[in-house]
This record gives C-alpha cells, sequence and structure tokens, in this order.
C-alpha cells in the first residue's frame, strides 16, 4: 500500500478490484444454486459486501497517499530552503533567468557583487543589459540551454562601471514555482582568456617570424605584431651600436614613424640605461621622463614599456611600445619574451641576409674579375669595381685616385656617383699631403681602410658626410687609394670594411693588369682558393650554429673525395663533389635554433620544416653561376634510392651520382658520431646498417666499395 502514491493509481486500483468482485462472485453464485430468490439475497449481499471492503480499502489508500502527500511537501520545502541557502551563500555568482523574455529573476550576492548593481536593481534587468551579445543571439543561447543541447557558454558581460569581462557561464533548467527558470552559473575568467590570448598572441608572432627570411621583411611584422598583441599604437626599434655609444631608430610605426632614422646617443637616454642594465622600463608618464627622447610626439596620457633585444649576451636594440594606458607587469613579461623571440629571429635573418650578401658579393667578385680579365687598361674594371661598391656597400659616392706615373700627383682613373660639379673639384679631395704619403715618398703599408675626418666643401655640399679610405698596395707600397663616400655610417660594420678592403685590392689588381697577365693562372688558383675557403667559412658557421655537428663538414668532404676518386671520378667533376660536400648542409641556416638544437626528436611540423633545407640551398646557391655544378649534393644527399626521401622523391638513377655516393658518406659520418641523445654507432654496426640499406636507401652498386673504402 505505501508505493501508492496519486490519485491515478487508486482509481485504477479501485477499478481492476469491482471488475474482478463482479465478474468472480457472479460466476461463483450462478454455480451455487440456481433459486432467483436466494440469487437475489446473495446478491445484497455481495453488494453489500463490496462496499465496505472498497470503502476500507479506499480509506487505507487515502490516508497513505495523504501522508505521502504530505511528506513530499514538506521535503520541497525543505529543498527549497536549502536550494536558496544554497544560491544565495554560493561564493559563485549565480542568476535565474527567464529563458521566454530575458529577465532576471533572481541574482545571489556573489553576483551582486561581480556585477556591481544592487540585487533589486539586477532583478529589474535582462540578460541582454549585461551579455555583449545581441537580443537575437542570446533568445538562441537560452534557448539551447533551456532544451539542454548546451549548458556551457562563453560570454562577455559588462559589469555596471562598464568594463567588459570574459565569464564561462554553466546554465541548465530547473523548475521554479511552477515555471520553468535557468539557474546560471558565472565564472571571471577574463585573466585566463588573456593569458590564453597572449599565448596564441606569442605563437601566432613565433609563426611569423619563422616565415620571415630577412630583416626588412621580419622588422614590420614584428612591430606590427607587438604593437597589437601588446594594445599599442605605436612600436620601434633602436638598433644599438655600442662601438659608437649610439643608436639608430630602424623602424618605427605610428607616431614613433618619424622617428625612423633618428640617431641618438645611449648615454643620455632611457634606451640607453636600458642597453647598460639589460632591464625592462614601464613608464606611466612619459612627459615626466626628461631622459625619453620626444616625449613630445606622446599625449600627456601615453604610456610607454621598453625591452631588451639581445642574442648571446650581445644588446642588439630596444623595442618599444606605446599607448594611451597604464602597462601591467605581464605586459612587461609579454614584451620580454617578444624580445626574446625577435633576438632569435634577427639573429637566424641576420644569418640569411649575411649568407645572401656573402653569396652576391662572391659574384661580385667574380664580375670584377671577368672585368679585368676582359679589359685592356684599367678604366673598364675599374668602372665596375666602382658600381658593386655602389650596390654591395651602399654608398653614395666613390672615386679611384692613382699615382701619375709620369709627374708626382693623383689622377682620378674612375667615380661613380659625384655630380659633374664635384667631378671638376676633384683636386679638392687630394691633399698635398696625401700625395706626398702615396706618391712622392711611398712607405711601406698595409692594406686597411680608415676614416677619413675631414671632407671638402664640395662635397659637403652634395650631402656626402662620411669618407673612408683604402689604400690600393701591390706588394707592400701604394699604388694610389680608393674613397667611398656615405651620407649616413649606418652600412658600415667590420664586414662592410672588409668587403671594402678586398675591393681595393682588385682594383690595385685591376690597375696592375700586366702583372695580372704575366700570373694569370696563380690568380685563379688565389680566387678559387677564396672562394673554397668562403665555402668552409658558411661550412663553420653552420657547425657554430650546431655544435654537435662540429667537424662533421670536414670528415664528410674528405671522405666523399675518397669514395669518388674510388669510383674513378677526376677534375673537374671532383672539385664539384668536394665544394658540393662541403656546402651540403648550408640550407639549415634557413632553420631555426629552437629546432637544430632540439635535444629530443622532431615532432611532425618541426620535420617538414628541417626537410625544407635542401629547398633553401637550392635557392641560394642556384643564384651563383659557378656553384650552379655544385647543386647535386645539397639538393638531393637526402633522396632515397626507392624514392621516399625528400624534397624530390627522386628514385634509384634518376638521383646524381655524387648525391648517392654522398648520401653513404653523410649517414656513415652521422651514425658514427656521439650526439645529445645517443652515443655513437661502432663501425661494424653501421656497416651493417649500411649493408642492410641497400635498395632501399642507398645505391646498391656503390654499397660495396663504400664498405671496402671504410674497412667492411
Amino acid at each position: 500500500m505505501t508505493h501508492v502514491r496519486n490519485p491515478f493509481m487508486i482509481t485504477t486500483l479501485y477499478l481492476l478490484c469491482a471488475v474482478i468482485w463482479v465478474l468472480g462472485t457472479d460466476t461463483l453464485l450462478n454455480n451455487l444454486t440456481a433459486d432467483t430468490l436466494l440469487l437475489t439475497g446473495f446478491q445484497h449481499l455481495k453488494g453489500a459486501g463490496f462496499v465496505l471492503a472498497t470503502a476500507f480499502c479506499l480509506q487505507v489508500l487515502l490516508v497513505n497517499y495523504q501522508r505521502v502527500v504530505t511528506t513530499e511537501q514538506h521535503a520541497q520545502q525543505a529543498l527549497g530552503q536549502t536550494y536558496q541557502t544554497l544560491f544565495q551563500d554560493s561564493y559563485a555568482a549565480m542568476l535565474l533567468i527567464d529563458p521566454n523574455n530575458g529577465l532576471i529573476v533572481d541574482a545571489n550576492r556573489a553576483a551582486c557583487r561581480f556585477y556591481g548593481y544592487e540585487r533589486s536593481m539586477l532583478c529589474q534587468m535582462k540578460i541582454t543589459a549585461i551579455n555583449m551579445l545581441t537580443a537575437e543571439e542570446v533568445r538562441h543561447e537560452m534557448h539551447l540551454a533551456q532544451q539542454n543541447n548546451r549548458n556551457f557558454f562563453l560570454f562577455r558581460h559588462r559589469l555596471a562601471n562598464g568594463v567588459v569581462r570574459d565569464v564561462e557561464v554553466y546554465s541548465g533548467p530547473v523548475q521554479m514555482q511552477g515555471r520553468v527558470l535557468l539557474h546560471s552559473i558565472i565564472h571571471d575568467v577574463s585573466e585566463r582568456i588573456k593569458h590564453e590570448r597572449e599565448r596564441n598572441g606569442l605563437l601566432h608572432l613565433a609563426t611569423v617570424l619563422r616565415q620571415a627570411e630577412t630583416r626588412a621583411n621580419l622588422l614590420p611584422l614584428l612591430l606590427s605584431q607587438a604593437r597589437e598583441l601588446l594594445g599599442g599604437h605605436s612600436a620601434i626599434l633602436w638598433h644599438a651600436n655600442l662601438d659608437e655609444d649610439s643608436a639608430q631608430a630602424e623602424l618605427g610605426l605610428g607616431v614613433w614613424q618619424a622617428l625612423q632614422g633618428h640617431t641618438i646617443r645611449l648615454a643620455h637616454t632611457i634606451t640607453g640605461q636600458v642597453v647598460s642594465s639589460g632591464l625592462p622600463r614601464n613608464l606611466t608618464n612619459v612627459a615626466d621622463e626628461p631622459l625619453f627622447y620626444r616625449s613630445d610626439l606622446l599625449g600627456p596620457e601615453d604610456c610607454a614599456i621598453c625591452a631588451l633585444v639581445v642574442n648571446q649576451a650581445h644588446p642588439i636594440g630596444v623595442i618599444w611600445i606605446a599607448r594611451d594606458h597604464p602597462f601591467s607587469d605581464e605586459d612587461v613579461r609579454t614584451l620580454m619574451a617578444i624580445a626574446d623571440m625577435a633576438a632569435s629571429a634577427l639573429h637566424r635573418a641576420e644569418l640569411h641576409d649575411q649568407t645572401v650578401r656573402r653569396l652576391e658579393r662572391i659574384e661580385s667578385l667574380a664580375k670584377i674579375d671577368h672585368a679585368i680579365m676582359l679589359s685592356h687598361g684599367p678604366a673598364p674594371a675599374l668602372t665596375t669595381l666602382l658600381e658593386v661598391v655602389a650596390e654591395q656597400l651602399h654608398a653614395n659616392a666613390s672615386v679611384v685616385l692613382l699615382c701619375n706615373p709620369e709627374q708626382p700627383g693623383l689622377e682620378c682613373a674612375a667615380s661613380h656617383g659625384l655630380s659633374a660639379t664635384a667631378r671638376s673639384h676633384i683636386h679638392e679631395i687630394i691633399s698635398t699631403e696625401l700625395v706626398e704619403q702615396i706618391c712622392i715618398h711611398p712607405q711601406p703599408c698595409k692594406l686597411a681602410p680608415y676614416k677619413v675626418t675631414k671632407l671638402s666643401s664640395t662635397l659637403v655640399k652634395e650631402g656626402l658626410r662620411y669618407g673612408y679610405a683604402v689604400p690600393l698596395v701591390v706588394e707592400g707600397r701604394s699604388i694610389g687609394i680608393l674613397k667611398v663616400f656615405l651620407k649616413a655610417p649606418t652600412v658600415v660594420d667590420h664586414e662592410w670594411l672588409d668587403f671594402l678592403k678586398t675591393l681595393a685590392g682588385q682594383a690595385a689588381i685591376a690597375v696592375e693588369r700586366a702583372r695580372l697577365y704575366t700570373s694569370l693562372e696563380q690568380t685563379a688558383l688565389d680566387l678559387e682558393r677564396a672562394y673554397d675557403e668562403t665555402l668552409a667559412g658558411w661550412a663553420k658557421a653552420l657547425e657554430l650554429r650546431d655544435a654537435e655537428t662540429e667537424g662533421h663538414s670536414q670528415r664528410v668532404v674528405n671522405l666523399t673525395v675518397q669514395l669518388a676518386k674510388t669510383l674513378g671520378i677526376a677534375e673537374p667533376e671532383l672539385t664539384n663533389i668536394r665544394r658540393g660536400a662541403l656546402l651540403h648542409d648550408v640550407g639549415k641556416m634557413g632553420i631555426s635554433d629552437a629546432i637544430l638544437h632540439k635535444p629530443g626528436p622532431l615532432n611532425d611540423e618541426e620535420f617538414k620544416l628541417i626537410q625544407q633545407h635542401p629547398v633553401y640551398a637550392y635557392n641560394w646557391l642556384r643564384q651563383i653561376s659557378y656553384l650552379q655544378p655544385v647543386l647535386a649534393i645539397p639538393y638531393s644527399h637526402h633522396e632515397r634510392w626507392d624514392g621516399t626521401g625528400y624534397p624530390q622523391q627522386l628514385k634509384g638513377e634518376t638521383i646524381p651520382l655524387a648525391a648517392r655516393l654522398f648520401a653513404l658518406v653523410d649517414v656513415w659520418d652521422a651514425l658514427t658520431s656521439d650526439r645529445p641523445y645517443r652515443a655513437a654507432w661502432s663501425p661494424e654496426h653501421t656497416r651493417d646498417y649500411i649493408a642492410a640499406q641497400a635498395g632501399k636507401q642507398f645505391d646498391p652498386a656503390l654499397v660495396p666499395v663504400f664498405l671496402k673504402l671504410v674497412g667492411g
């Protein structure tokens, strides 16, 4: 009986009992007697018995139902009081919302504190007043929550003070006071969302910086992304020159675009303090900072932060961001992270630019050599040389002055970038002291550039303010001088001066053409050696980036040449193989240090990036005509005999022979050398591995020859 809990069950039970009683008793009486009078009496007794029995059963059922109802009502009241207590006393903000009209029915104390409204005011508002979505979007989201199709939401809510916060909302339908309401629990996740956005922004910035190969492409991306990530309106990068205690605005965005190209003294600026200390700065009131350069460009409410961009303890520069409200300590840490990524990216871009620049300069030297060999006098070769000075050293003007063999003095042999007026007053840049030093009483001197401290008024009028000179030296004596003039000193560094010295040497060779003709073969050998030393320098530069492969380049070159000789390969192909082996990994200049120096295995994305280094090598080297014959090894040494290699998936003998034989040497040296993540294999183990890979990774015809060469 205690399980009968509603009127419908009682009625159903009553009808069931009535049917059973009527049918059962009628059948029983008809079987007992056929006497009509007796049957009538029994029918009266049956009816009275049924009434009494059913009345008793109904009484029991109704009493039980009333007790159940009363118990449930008490439980509901207790539950309602508990719910109200939990609702109001919860530390989490909670709202009860009518899904039909969006009206806030109730709000707990935590919600009032969070939103900044009194409870009475909140309960007069609609959820659309605080939710940043449109009214239609809010109705759609409430419908999803009401139907239990979704109970987790990310919204942006506006507080009473106008501040917009990111919130997580858990919402679902509840029965309250005879109607369905949405019970919503609100968590403020603004800080988490901010950190996620910053993290995603930094990841995006890292991706963007990886895609930029040159410094010119990288800097605009760096500053624009940093400005966007920190919500700034302006950004600038000051490039530090510690030798001259100065910094130049390499690139500026926003109001700081006006400073691009400006030079400041480090000793008297905040930028200089940051370079000296290495510590970031957070300026809440730029106008009050006397050492802030050109604070007049910023408004009275503007604030600024900066961080040092430093690579391997060498300061590169300082990056600044400005905006119209204060920066937090978290913003400073974000900018420091950006500065660290910028340092790595700028270093990689500098290596790339340096590689391209050296390739271009080698090609320029070849161009000058070609002009020297074809010309019968110095003028054509010197004209070509001064064109190279303008292209590669970004000189605004240049001149070659030579000693006159007929009479003591210097004469202009060639000039570039000078106006007709300047050329007509060329004698003004030829001082008596210079003639004395170079022509009349020449002294043994070194081929070393020096800065010209005083320029003639004619040059100054043309905007030329900086000059550098290099004696043209032959056998320890000067025969002339190369002068280069600049409007700004920004391009001058040690590499610039070294190349200027190289060009002066080329100029001296052009002037001494007779000596060049008589010793042409030796000169060609010297030039080839210079090329090879340059290539060796590139290989060494790559090894300096990847310490674990130290000595790898020279070892594989030697063993590759031995294998080529064993196969009967002779000059000039042998030289191409040697140079190709030396440059086999030059493409890794385009791979970030984070991937090259990763101690553990590479993931799929990193492996795809490392697979691009043969393509980088091909794209760089194919532009140099004299290096085109060496492309087989840098481009194809990761191809496999079975066609599963990269980057072209070449198969069998379609792989160049030089690449096939180098692949054997490269794997041998890699496996028999120690790595941070594994010890070197023994020669026996390595020979077994190479033998097993014949016909898969390696040319099966070359494997026995190679194994015999290495003692197998």
